[in-house]
Formats: structure tokens, sequence, C-alpha cells
């Protein structure tokens, strides 16, 4: 049947060309933004994956800056610590001096000043030392949030805990008795091996975490990444196929000019 209204070769290359329209403008979209996914419509269940994992990657990563914070933080602590042990070494010989039989009176005041000396420098350490604002040797515990649940029942799979507390009663401090120097300074000693310990434990949990975020990142790239080579092909692809159906369209609407012939 010979018709004029309905141009059905035309509708049809007008159609294609509105489908293949559709997949150049993703394709170019793609490769404009190094997405594969820009929107649900694209693929909506790789959509929903892709954003769990950034949310993930997003905890990880604030978990790698937490535990490096708490390694600085904790650094910061033990350098005071030296200072204090390094005092209290001196307070020792001090102590073994001032036992000695060949000093008078005015001998042993000296060494007493110079000791109660360290001893007020010792308190205003331990009073004094502070990270971010926060007097460290008066907070007592402290958790560090390493993980990516930081709800109540995810906290002991997620922090890693230390308590910091000032290793040294100034006032035991006798200059006449040289053990209560040294169970300060073992005090101290035991505190630091605590604080070295947790630095390490943080500084693993932020490697782990450093890489755990690492390889979900791989994975979100392959999920929702754009894969060049395809995205190019297809640009190349759509790209023919309209000026095919451009011509193809012309062709349709030129077809119904025989018609005329059928008029004269």
């Amino acid at each position: 049947m010979t018709v004029i209204n309905t141009n059905v070769k035309s509708l049809v290359a007008q159609n294609a060309m509105n489908v293949n329209s559709r997949d150049q403008d993703t394709a170019m979209q793609q490769l404009s933004t190094g997405l594969r996914i820009n929107s649900s419509k694209d693929d909506a269940a790789g959509l929903a994956i892709a954003s769990r994992m950034t949310s993930q990657i997003k905890g990880l990563d604030q978990a790698v800056r937490n535990a490096n914070d708490g390694i600085s933080m904790l650094q910061t602590a033990d350098s005071a610590l030296n200072t204090v042990s390094n005092m209290m070494q001196r307070q020792h010989e001090l102590s073994v001096q001032y036992a000695n039989g060949t000093y008078n009176s005015d001998d042993q005041t000296s060494l007493t000043e110079e000791f109660s000396a360290l001893s007020d420098e010792i308190t205003r350490i331990q009073d004094g030392t502070q990270f971010a604002g926060n007097d460290l040797f008066k907070a007592g515990a402290y958790d560090f949030q390493v993980g990516t649940d930081s709800s109540s029942g995810g906290a002991a799979t997620n922090k890693i805990s230390v308590t910091i507390d000032k290793p040294v009663t100034v006032a035991d401090l006798d200059i006449t008795d040289s053990t209560t120097v040294d169970q300060g300074a073992a005090a101290v000693n035991t505190l630091r091996s605590t604080i070295g310990a947790t630095v390490n434990r943080l500084t693993f949990a932020a490697e782990n975490a450093s890489s755990v975020s690492q390889n979900m990142s791989a994975s979100r790239s392959r999920i929702q990444d754009t894969d060049y080579a395809k995205a190019s092909s297809e640009l190349a692809r759509t790209q023919i196929i309209a000026q095919a159906s451009t011509a193809m369209l012309a062709q349709a609407n030129q077809s119904t000019q025989g018609v005329l012939a059928l008029l004269k």
C-alpha cells in the first residue's frame, strides 16, 4: 500500500536516531566525567554498591588520620616523659652525692635546692604538657577510633585505648632516699613502654586501614569508573550510526516523492 500521511520508514529512522543519540550522550558523558555511572539510570545496582564503598573508604581514610593523630599525641607525651626521665636520673645522682660524708650542711643545702628545682620542673611538665589544647597527663584514658564502626557494639574491634596518668608523685621524692627516685623513674619507664606499644599498634592499624582503603578503591573503580577504550569505541560507533541514520532519514523522506508520479 502506498501512503503519504504515515511515513513508516521515516519514523523508523527517527526512532533509531533518538536511541543512538542517547547512547552517544552517555558515551560522551562517561568520557567527560571519567565515570561509567553518572546517575542511577546508568547502573542502579552498581551505583548503590559504589556508594556504600565510598562511605567505607571515607571512613577508613578518617581512621588512618585518627591513628596518625594518636601517634602524634603519644609521641608528644613520650618526649615529655623522656625529659622527666633524664631529670630523675640527675636526681638519683644528687641523692647518691648527698649521702656522701664529705659534704657539709651547706653543700647538702645546695644539692637539695637543685633536687627541689628538678622536682618543680617535673611537676610543671606533668601538669603543663598539652596536645591540641588537652592536658596529656590529666585526662586519663584515651580511645583512638581506628575502624569504621563507631557504635558501642563495635568499640572493642574499632578502638585502641591507652591510659596516661601522672607517673611521678613529686611529693614522694626525697633526696635522702634514692629509692623514692628509683620508684618514680620505674613508673616513668613503665608508662613509656605502654606508650611505645600503643604507638606500634596505631602504626599497624593505620597501615591496615590504608591497605583496605586502597583495595576497596580499586574495587570501586572497576564498578564506577569509565573504561576509556570501551567508551571511545562506543562514541565512534554512535557517531558513525548518527551519520548513517541522517542519510537514511533523508532517503525515507525522499521516498514519498514517488507518489507524485502517480498524480501526473
